[in-house]
């Protein structure tokens, strides 16, 4: 099932100004700003359901041992 998302510069329009009577410029910067954060999380949610849909991997059955900083062994 395929959505349709709204593209993120027109969810970024739609955002309320946080600084009132900020200049234009300002303005269009911040929208133009949060419709690459939208995107980025748009992405990183891609990201992570291609890393669930992934196959099962390998089985590791070698016994790793870990050490801390120490250099006792953790469990």
């Amino acid at each position: 099932m395929s959505k349709t998302l709204t593209a993120a510069v027109q969810l970024a329009e739609k955002a309320r100004a946080p600084f009132p009577g900020a200049p234009r410029e300002y303005d269009a910067a911040r929208r133009a700003l949060l419709a690459e954060e939208i995107e980025l999380r748009r992405h990183i949610a891609r990201l992570a359901d291609q890393r669930q849909a992934l196959p099962p991997g390998p089985v590791i059955r070698k016994n790793y041992r870990f050490k801390d900083e120490q250099g006792a062994e953790v469990a």
